[in-house]
């Protein structure tokens, strides 16, 4: 007598077969985590570390994340004025560089940008009004026309 559903072909109890034998080779020779162990092979983190430990394969340590500098994270925050920029820069989270920020008591919140003119009038869509880059070739004077004017003299 069979409890719950049946398993499918391929899974014994525990879930999913798994190569351990290309697990661990993933794991030791290619350097994939055992997050991305166990991501990749469809089972838990857990699982994937108990089959690394099964076959004898020593485990690295966790990778830790680097703690952030924060007189460099001021030094940047002054110099460019954008938290996210700063947090991009220095590969890690916006909230991070916020709470430093907060912890020395710099505001913040994003200055006020002096509005651009030129990119107001910007041409994306229809109905919009191009501005003037250059003269158009309408506008521009044959030679003829340019031979004709006073302080025009034509040279050959």
């Amino acid at each position: 007598m069979t409890r719950g559903r049946p398993r499918a072909v391929g899974q014994r109890r525990g879930g999913p077969l798994v190569d351990e034998q290309r697990l661990a080779l993933r794991y030791t020779r290619d350097k994939w985590t055992i997050e991305e162990c166990a991501r990749r092979f469809g089972i838990g983190g857990n699982q994937a570390r108990s089959i690394l430990l099964r076959n004898n394969v020593e485990l690295r340590p966790r990778r830790q994340r680097p703690v952030l500098d924060e007189d460099a994270v001021l030094r940047a925050y002054a110099r460019h004025r954008s938290y996210v920029y700063v947090a991009i820069a220095m590969g890690t989270d916006d909230g991070n560089v916020r709470a430093i920020l907060d912890k020395h008591g710099v505001p913040h919140s994003a200055p006020a940008r002096p509005r651009d003119t030129a990119s107001q009038n910007t041409p994306t869509r229809a109905g919009r009004v191009r501005p003037a880059t250059g003269p158009s070739p309408a506008d521009l004077l044959v030679p003829v026309q340019a031979t004709q004017m006073p302080d025009v003299q034509w040279r050959s």
